[in-house]
Order: C-alpha cells, then structure tokens, then sequence
C-alpha cells in the first residue's frame, strides 16, 4: 500500500491485520467449497428474521456514538454541519455498499434496495 511505501504504515502491521484477518475466514470456513460453508445454508429468511433484526438493532444501538451539535467558540456556531434535526450521509463512500460493508459476507440490506434507501429505512 501507499502508506508503506510512505513509511507511514511498517510492512509487519499490514502482515499482523492480514494474518488475523485470514486466521479467522479459515477457522469460519470462507475458503472452503461453497456447498461446504455452513453460513451458505442458511435461507435469507432466517437472517433477516425478526429475532435476527432485533438483535442487530440492539447492537447497533449499543455501539452508536452519538455527538452533540453544540455551539463552540466565539462565533457559537454548531460543531456539527447539521441543522434542523436531519440526519446527513456524506462523503465519498456514502453509497458505495463494498466500503460500507467492508468483507462482511451476509446481506446487510434487501439488494432491491440501495445504500442510502437501506439507511434511510432505518432513520
């Protein structure tokens, strides 16, 4: 990567992220056939099942960080880009599904959905 050819990042931190990385999509059996993988098996009904659902809402509740608009420094102006109670999602990868799910396998979102939309569903 750029980074460590910039010397920012050392080569063995890459090898360390890389190795657990691999280590653990072994152990779950990613590079094994696919009629062999146990997670192939299991129906989208079952993910996303209201069980299922209410669990990850509750995780993602949990792991939220919320941030507060509140006006800082001589000006008061708001410490957030946000206004009337709306919700923003911005930037370069706001709907790209690859970044946003990273080397998770499941499905996060029905696929006649887009990323925003899926967001959205949700706010």
């Amino acid at each position: 990567p750029k980074a460590v050819r910039a010397g920012k990042l050392k080569e063995a931190a890459v090898d360390e992220a890389l190795r657990h990385t691999l280590t653990l999509r072994f152990r779950l059996g990613l590079f094994d056939p696919p009629q062999d993988q146990y997670y192939e098996h299991i129906s989208p009904d079952a993910v996303r099942s209201d069980g299922h659902v209410a669990a990850a809402v509750d995780a993602a509740a949990q792991g939220l960080v919320l941030l507060q608009n509140r006006k800082v420094g001589p000006s008061q102006a708001p410490s957030l880009p946000i206004s009337g109670g709306r919700t923003a999602v911005i930037g370069p990868h706001a709907t790209s599904r690859g970044t946003l799910i990273g080397n998770y396998v499941g499905q996060s979102c029905p696929k006649s959905m887009d990323d925003t939309s899926c967001i959205q569903s949700f706010l």
